[in-house]
């Protein structure tokens, strides 16, 4: 299966002219955060929020974070190829590598 994956990724950055606290309390509100971990997500590393395999869905997240006052970005990921040879898969993994 090669389904592509688009992952909304933030990375800490608040649109100018908006108060910091303001806006970190409003994306408390949007994922259901608690405000310690809402505020975590302002390191400045890029942080993958959510992964969809729907465009659409994606531009809707960035929508709302937009609106929410912060940058975001959706960047499209195709899954990494099995490194065995083998040729089943199962539940998403390569049926050549145990499970633990």
């Amino acid at each position: 299966m090669s389904t592509e994956t688009y992952a909304i990724v933030f990375k800490g950055e608040i649109v100018e002219g908006f108060e910091a606290a303001a806006v970190q309390a409003q994306l408390a509100k949007l994922l259901k955060l608690d405000p310690a971990k809402a505020k975590a997500l302002f390191s400045g590393k890029p942080i993958v929020l959510k992964k969809t395999a729907d465009k659409a869905e994606a531009a809707k997240y960035g929508k709302a974070l937009k609106k929410s006052a912060l940058t975001s970005s959706f960047v499209l990921s195709k899954p990494r190829p099995c490194r065995t040879r083998c040729t089943r898969v199962s539940e998403n993994r390569c049926a050549g590598i145990s499970r633990r």
